[in-house]
């Protein structure tokens, strides 16, 4: 099943300290690009999770639509689960297939 990340929509007003050190971290790891966007972006891997989507589909989203290649899609859904939603931190985040 495909997982459209770009049908969620959430405003963010403004970067806090736990988005700044995430979009570091997804900097750092060679995840680059507008700040909002990465938050927004991680907001949906969250959603997409609480939506029943297992991680390795919302990887593999990752990589077709933004492009990333699959070792870093894999490292910025375990940024975006430890920043955004830690409920899901039991699961492992694997390179897509």
């Amino acid at each position: 099943m495909a997982v459209p990340l770009a049908l969620l929509s959430i405003g963010v007003a403004h970067a806090d300290s736990n988005d700044d050190d995430f979009v570091q971290k997804a900097n750092n790891n060679g995840v680059v690009g507008a700040p909002a966007d990465l938050i927004r972006i991680a907001h949906q891997v969250c959603g997409g999770l609480d939506s029943g989507n297992s991680p390795d589909a919302i990887a593999d989203a990752l990589v077709s639509q933004l492009g990333l290649r699959s070792d870093r899609a894999a490292i910025f859904e375990s940024f975006a689960v430890g920043h955004y939603c830690p409920k899901y931190s039991n699961l492992q985040f694997n390179n897509p297939h």
